[in-house]
């Protein structure tokens, strides 16, 4: 009986390796077709860095073309256009304030209000005081403010 046991162990054994390396070579085969294929976005000239694996040709170079909601893409007019209302409405309520506050404040980054920002500025709708890191934000009451930027 034991000798039957281990027979039946070693089949199944060699039947899961040879699964596993029919499904290995199929993923490569996959991959190659994918990273050859014209419109796969595949990097041409270089082959990945420190003999990466196929596998990992496809993370670094299926990076390209993301859609808005993961980082990279760009906001529409829409998102864009709320981003400034409520951006403007901050800087009402909490006037002086810097960009690092105001990002937190909205539960955004610094990044992602740089054009809202840059908009309400344009328009006149706020105006600034400072430099850099140092610029506080204020509403510019009133429509037009004389001058948009004030030095510290």
């Amino acid at each position: 009986m034991p000798d039957l046991q281990r027979e039946i162990n070693q089949r199944i054994e060699t039947f899961v390796n040879e699964v596993a390396a029919l499904a290995r070579r199929a993923a490569i085969e996959s991959l190659s077709e994918a990273l050859d294929h014209p419109t796969s976005g595949r990097r041409r000239g270089r082959p990945p860095k420190n003999g990466a694996s196929l596998a990992d040709a496809v993370v670094t170079n299926g990076r390209r073309g993301r859609r808005r909601g993961s980082k990279g893409g760009k906001r529409s007019q829409a998102e864009i256009t709320r981003a400034v209302e409520r951006l403007h409405g901050y800087i009402q309520e909490h006037p002086g304030e810097r960009m690092e506050q105001i990002a937190k404040g909205l539960g955004s980054t610094t990044k992602d209000l740089r054009l809202p920002v840059n908009k309400l500025v344009g328009d006149d709708l706020i105006r600034t005081e400072g430099e850099k890191r140092a610029t506080r934000y204020f509403s510019a009451a009133g429509g037009k403010s004389r001058g948009r930027r004030k030095k510290a």
